[in-house]
């Protein structure tokens, strides 16, 4: 009886399961992709008809760049973001540029929910790209408009 006895408790020992340790560079690796901003040439172009759910959570104008915080739902397929420079409204007395942000998600299913900051470099669509010269931005699905001034 002993002998079963020790027998259940090594194989219970042993069957349990273990947690995997992360090496250095795994860790760095997770850390580094956690932390890293998307980085997009935002460009002029046509309102796209294909564009899968996301919520903007924050934008902030630091330089030539819009910092956009996203969040949607994935987890099992990469997700692309590009950011589209629309016509400019001609009836403004200042130039108001509409930017579309446009998520392909490529049939994610997943529902695992996920927050991205893009790094949306928007000197290109700028109106006059001389340096001091501004143009309004009004992003889809974000209700507060940025003045931009060209660097």
């Amino acid at each position: 009886m002993k002998t079963f006895f020790i027998i259940i408790i090594s194989f219970l020992a042993f069957s349990c399961k273990t947690e995997k340790v992360l090496t250095d560079a795994e860790i760095a690796k997770n850390e580094e992709s956690a932390s890293s901003n998307t980085k997009i040439l935002a460009l002029l172009g046509e309102k796209s008809a294909i564009n899968d759910a996301y919520t903007i959570t924050s934008v902030e104008l630091k330089g030539n760049n819009l910092i956009v915080v996203v969040t949607f739902s994935g987890e099992c397929m990469d997700h692309e973001f590009k950011a589209t420079g629309l016509t400019i409204n001609q009836q403004s007395t200042q130039p108001i540029r509409q930017i579309q942000l446009v998520h392909l998600s490529n049939n994610d299913k997943c529902k695992k929910l996920i927050t991205k900051t893009l790094e949306i470099d928007v000197k290109q669509i700028a109106v006059n790209k001389t340096v001091g010269s501004k143009t309004i931005f009004k992003i889809d699905g974000w209700n507060n408009e940025f003045e931009y001034t060209v660097h």
